[in-house]
């Protein structure tokens, strides 16, 4: 009520999108005080200020981010990737975008596709928890060539004290 504008959050907590300001300007309130939202995203804001209820529809960006975070609700996380994937035509720099792809790819195991895309959305939480199962699984992968590496240095090392003593 002190800025009028209106903010939208997903389960998580994370800010989706911004509308609305002070003013008397279509699309403004002059003292807005409550809110509502309708099956189909339709917003109705009251405002007090000029008797009137303020209606925004959802813009096709818009739209787009509700599909996904609605998809990711029902935990049909491929699709909500897709259209993730395709939120980034209209914003390049979306990092809410980049976020929920990461997660995407880090649900199905794909940990260094998933660091990427943490990092372009400066996830940082994120990122160190994908980086930790991709370390993991790279261990797993090469424990034996790193064992036997190390068994070779060994031995490398030992022949050539072995041969350092004998020269001597």
């Amino acid at each position: 009520s002190k800025r009028g504008r209106v903010f939208t959050y997903n389960k998580d907590g994370s800010l989706m999108y911004v509308f609305g300001a002070l003013g008397t300007q279509k699309g403004c309130f002059v003292r807005p005080t409550a809110l509502d939202v309708t099956k189909d995203h339709t917003y109705l804001v009251l405002d007090s200020g000029s008797n009137k209820i303020v209606c925004f529809k959802p813009t096709e960006y818009a739209e787009k981010i509700n599909t996904a975070v609605e998809l990711q609700f029902l935990r049909d996380y491929s699709e909500a990737e897709k259209v993730w994937m395709d939120m980034l035509k209209y914003s390049s720099k979306s990092e809410m975008a980049y976020s929920e792809i990461g997660k995407a790819y880090y649900r199905q195991g794909s940990y260094q596709k998933a660091m990427e895309y943490f990092e372009l959305a400066n996830a940082r939480e994120y990122y160190t928890k994908a980086f930790v199962k991709y370390r993991k699984d790279w261990l797993n992968e090469n424990f034996t060539w790193l064992i036997l590496g190390a068994i070779m240095i060994l031995i490398l090392l030992i022949v050539v004290i072995w041969l350092i003593r004998k020269w001597k």
